[in-house]
């Protein structure tokens, strides 16, 4: 018999595991994971099993193993089902999707990213809803479907501005200035970007900021606008001051994927 020092080991590898998925250590990860594995299975405790099964599931996608997703794909939606979970079933779907886009497999990917999304917009989970958002976004954007995709990320946007979460809508506002450029708004998009890079800076995320400036100097550059142009080439050189002081100072971890991931059970329970 299983002793509960145990099981609550067990739990300390899987947050173990998922922080190094979290980090880009993937087989790191995975090895706590596999630890915890089979104390779950011999106690039968379903939760916490579907929770590590997930994150598995996760080292797999960021690993681009997606023969190996689809495979744990059953196993862990049928947890989730069996516990109600619609955050988890929603979730699963999303990052199922990401993996049929990689694989070509566009229409299937849409489907399952629609089914994704209403689950999560009925259930009222707006950061999830969102991600599957732009999720899909990204795959008309890549079908050059620009129109198609402003339209899916200024929802995401909404969802992330009622849930209070600006790291979100910061990201959203990138990637629809970003749609516009591809359908020929500029001015709509240096407004956004404009927008992105004060909100990025405000936060010290200088790494984050480089992307945004550079698409403005691209901009301005286009425009004609030479002062401004010149302000945000002036820009890119302290952003790059910044983040050699960081380096020297300590440098820092950047997750290898958004900031969602699968619900730890006892949190999970202690909300509901």
């Amino acid at each position: 018999m299983i002793e509960q020092s145990t099981i609550e080991s067990a739990k300390q590898w899987c947050h173990t595991g998922s922080d190094w998925i979290g980090k880009g250590a993937v087989n790191l990860g995975m090895n706590y994971l596999d630890k915890a594995i089979p104390v779950f299975q011999e106690v039968d405790a379903r939760p916490w099993l579907t929770y590590a099964l997930h994150h598995k599931l996760r080292g797999y996608k960021l690993k681009r193993q997606d023969d190996m997703v689809e495979a744990l794909f059953d196993e862990v939606l049928a947890g989730y089902v069996q516990q109600d979970d619609i955050y988890g079933q929603a979730l699963l779907l999303s990052q199922l999707a990401e993996c049929l886009a990689r694989q070509g497999r566009q229409e299937r990917a849409l489907a399952v990213l629609n089914l994704a999304c209403g689950m999560a917009e009925a259930g009222g989970l707006r950061e999830l809803a969102a991600y599957a958002l732009l999720v899909e976004a990204g795959l008309y954007v890549a079908r050059k479907n620009h129109l198609r995709a402003v339209h899916l990320l200024r929802r995401a946007e909404q969802h992330y501005e009622a849930a209070l979460m600006e790291r979100g809508v910061i990201g959203a506002r990138q990637l629809l200035a970003e749609a516009l450029m591809g359908m020929g708004e500029k001015g709509e998009a240096i407004a956004l970007l404009e927008d992105v890079q004060t909100r990025l800076w405000g936060r010290e995320a200088y790494h984050e900021a480089i992307q945004p400036l550079r698409l403005l100097s691209t901009l301005y550059a286009e425009t004609g606008v030479a002062a401004e142009k010149e302000r945000i080439t002036q820009m890119l050189h302290w952003t790059g001051q910044h983040m050699i002081r960081e380096e020297k100072a300590a440098p820092r971890a950047f997750p290898a994927e958004p900031p969602i991931g699968p619900r730890d059970p006892d949190s999970a329970a202690a909300a509901a």
